[in-house]
């Protein structure tokens, strides 16, 4: 997505060559057509799901799996998603949802399909890394889901996934927003920030990371405040007690880092942990008052 124009890069339809990739605006891509969101390995994209299942027996059953992913689906892998990401980062993430879209459909028990997008709204993450996180989230989640893997791919691989209000040809048909119809953007997977999201969480794993194009998304797009970074209101006392010049700021982050891995493997306890951050706040008192002094 570029989000400084409030662009996102499509390719006009699925079998559509790298050299035929566009960037169109909201009102193009949800109008309607065979237009694809198309990403790669280092984009920012939010989480997304993809189920299929074709020529069930009959009507019946097509119903039962339409309400399976829509209602119980639904509410589980929110749940899933919450619990998750309460407990890794700071703050309240109730407000998490899910946009659904569908394009199922009933012609014949021969010629059926039960078709639904799911988009997390407020959590992105790399897109090459996106199989790897959501099996760290629950090693089983595309098996208890029925997810669709083959929409996600590693480094150096694209992936299509039909926009909103789009057909995959002339006559298939549209995936339709089921919820967030007067709210487009939360369809959107690129659209990271969407404007209205009380909360936008990057979820990345500590593998090299290019800094200069993670701050030019963050400082770029519309919102910036709608990013949280990860700090209680401790921490954010504590960097105000702080200049920031390079090294301090190295200092805060690396040992933040150490606190949540000792957290996570619960190799130290709570009494070293809370030893390590009181060095901390010391460390930066003591810069302040040798820097006020002089």
């Amino acid at each position: 997505m570029n989000t400084k124009d409030n662009l996102y890069r499509v390719k006009p339809h699925f079998k559509a060559a790298k050299k035929e990739w566009t960037y169109i605006n909201l009102d193009q891509i949800t109008k309607g057509g065979q237009y694809c969101e198309v990403f790669e390995g280092e984009d920012l994209v939010k989480f997304y799901f993809d189920f299929d299942l074709k020529n069930l027996e009959n009507k019946d059953i097509f119903e039962e799996k339409r309400k399976l992913i829509i209602e119980d689906y639904y509410n589980e892998l929110l749940e899933l998603f919450i619990n998750y990401f309460e407990d890794i980062y700071c703050g309240d993430v109730e407000n998490l949802d899910i946009a659904i879209s569908e394009s199922s459909f009933w012609n014949t028990e021969k010629d059926n399909k039960v078709s639904f997008h799911f988009v997390l709204i407020g959590v992105s993450c790399k897109f090459r890394q996106m199989k790897k996180l959501l099996l760290n989230i629950d090693k089983d989640i595309f098996n208890k889901f029925n997810l669709d893997e083959s929409v996600y791919k590693q480094s150096g691989k694209s992936q299509g996934m039909r926009a909103i209000n789009n057909s995959k040809n002339k006559d298939s048909t549209k995936l339709k927003p089921i919820n967030y119809k007067d709210d487009l953007k939360k369809h959107i997977i690129q659209d990271i920030y969407d404007g209205n999201s009380d909360i936008n969480l990057i979820y990345i794993e500590d593998d090299t990371i290019n800094e200069d194009k993670l701050k030019e998304e963050l400082y770029e797009n519309k919102n910036p405040d709608k990013v949280i970074y990860n700090l209680d209101e401790f921490e954010k006392q504590l960097l105000k007690l702080i200049d920031y010049n390079s090294t301090q700021n190295d200092l805060i982050f690396k040992t933040r880092k150490r606190l949540f891995q000792a957290e996570r493997n619960q190799n130290l306890s709570f009494i070293l942990i809370g030893v390590l951050t009181l060095s901390v706040l010391l460390l930066a008192v003591n810069d302040t008052l040798i820097k006020g002094a002089m």
